[in-house]
C-alpha cells in the first residue's frame, strides 16, 4: 500500500462528499485533499432522473458592485460519463449600467458555456423543466410573468442513464480552471417551488442538501425542503463563521490541486515535499483561525475533535515526508483511518452548527 494513496479522501472543511477535482497527473504517491465545488447551494436527488422541474423568482441583485454574477437552474447528471445538462437564469452585472437576467441551457458538450435564450425581468416566475425521451432531452422554460415559454431539444447524451437532479444556485468561475468564482451578488432569497422529479414531488433529506459559499463573502444555506419547496436565506453567526473559514481553507487546497494537475509527469521528491508542505500549511491555517475564535458552547467539543483530527493527518504528511513517500503499509492504513475520522469530525461539527454535510 502506498504511504499516501492518491484520491484516497475528500478532506475539506466543507464536505465529505467525493467530488471529483482536477487530477493530480504524476502525484500517485501523494494525494492532494480534493476540494467540493463551494460555490452550489441548494438540493441534489439521486437516483434515476427522467425529468426534473421547477418554479422560481427571478432574484434581484440588491448591490451596485460590478463584475458579480449567479445563476438559479436545474440540472441532471450520469454517473458514468460525466453528461450533464441544465437550465436556469443567470444574474449578473458586468458594466455600470442595470443588472441583467437571462434565461440559458448548457451541457457538458457546450464546455458548461451559458447558451442564452431570452432576456428576463426582474422578479419574474420562472417554470423550468427538462424530460429525457427515447430520442432525445427536452427543456423547457416558461416565463409566467411575460407569458412566454422556449422549448430545446437536444440529442446530447439521449441514451445516458442519469443519476443526479440539482435544483441549485450558483457562483459560476471565470473558467473551468480557476481556483476562484467570480463575486457574488447580494440578491433577494432565492426559493424554489413546485420541486419535482419524474413529475412526483420527491423526499429530500438535509443530507441531500449543500450551502452555496459565495466568492465576496456572501453565504446561504437551504432550509429544510418541505412539501415541494426550500429557500436559500444567507447564513448568520457561527454557521457563517465556519463557512467563512471553511471557504479560505478549500480555496487553499483548490490551488494546490489546480498548480499539480498541470503536470503531466510523476513528480519528483522535492515537488512532492513541497506539496505536502503546502497542504500541511493550509490544514495549520485552518486550525489556527478556528481556535482563535469563539464557538457556541454547544459545538465546543465538536471544533476541539476536529482540530485533533485535522492535527493526526497534518502528522501523517509530515512523516510521509520525512520517509521520502516510500510504501508503508502501517502509514498507509493510518492514513485513511486519520480521513476518515477526520470527515466524520466535519461532518459533526456542521450539523452541530445547523449546516447541512455539503
Amino acid at each position: 500500500m502506498m504511504v499516501l494513496i492518491a484520491g484516497a479522501a475528500v478532506l475539506s472543511a466543507a464536505t465529505t462528499s467525493a467530488v471529483p477535482g482536477p487530477t493530480n497527473a504524476g502525484t500517485s504517491t501523494i494525494p492532494i485533499p480534493r476540494t467540493p465545488f463551494t460555490g452550489f447551494g441548494g438540493y441534489s436527488w439521486y437516483g434515476t432522473t427522467i425529468s426534473i422541474s421547477a418554479q422560481w423568482v427571478v432574484p434581484a441583485i440588491l448591490n451596485n458592485e460590478q463584475g458579480v454574477s449567479a445563476s438559479t437552474w436545474i440540472g441532471a447528471q450520469s454517473s458514468s460519463n460525466d453528461a450533464f445538462l441544465q437550465i436556469g437564469i443567470t444574474e449578473q452585472r458586468f458594466t455600470p449600467g442595470p443588472a441583467a437576467y437571462e434565461a440559458f441551457w448548457s451541457d457538458t458538450a457546450l464546455r458548461f458555456e451559458a447558451q442564452s435564450i431570452r432576456a428576463v425581468g426582474t422578479n419574474d416566475t420562472i417554470s423550468a423543466s427538462m424530460t429525457q425521451t427515447p430520442t432525445d432531452w427536452i427543456l423547457r422554460i416558461d416565463d409566467l410573468t411575460e407569458n412566454w415559454s422556449q422549448t430545446i431539444r437536444t440529442h446530447f447524451a439521449e441514451h445516458t442513464h442519469f443519476v443526479q437532479g440539482q435544483w441549485l444556485q450558483e457562483d459560476p468561475p471565470p473558467s473551468l480552471n480557476s481556483a476562484q468564482d467570480l463575486p457574488y451578488p447580494v440578491t433577494t432569497i432565492v426559493r424554489f417551488s413546485d420541486v419535482k422529479i419524474d413529475s412526483r414531488i420527491p423526499t429530500l433529506p438535509y443530507d441531500n442538501a449543500q450551502a452555496l459559499s459565495g466568492f465576496g463573502g456572501v453565504f446561504l444555506v437551504p432550509t429544510v425542503f418541505s412539501d415541494d419547496a426550500f429557500a436559500l436565506p444567507s447564513a448568520q453567526g457561527a454557521a457563517k463563521q465556519y463557512l467563512s473559514d471553511a471557504a479560505r481553507f478549500d480555496s487553499d487546497l483548490y490551488r494546490i490541486d489546480i498548480g499539480l494537475a498541470a503536470s503531466h509527469e510523476p513528480l519528483s521528491l522535492g515537488q512532492r515535499r513541497r506539496a505536502a508542505g503546502q497542504v500541511v500549511l493550509a490544514f495549520s491555517g485552518f486550525n489556527a483561525v478556528i481556535l482563535r475564535q469563539s464557538w457556541p458552547a454547544s459545538g465546543e467539543a465538536d471544533i476541539q475533535q476536529l482540530v485533533r483530527s485535522d492535527e493526526l493527518v497534518v502528522d501523517d504528511y509530515r512523516a510521509a515526508a520525512k520517509a521520502s513517500f516510500k510504501d508503508s503499509a502501517s502509514l498507509g492504513r493510518k492514513v485513511l483511518l486519520d480521513y476518515e475520522r477526520f470527515h466524520m469530525n466535519v461532518d459533526t461539527t456542521r450539523a452541530q452548527l445547523g449546516l447541512p454535510p455539503t
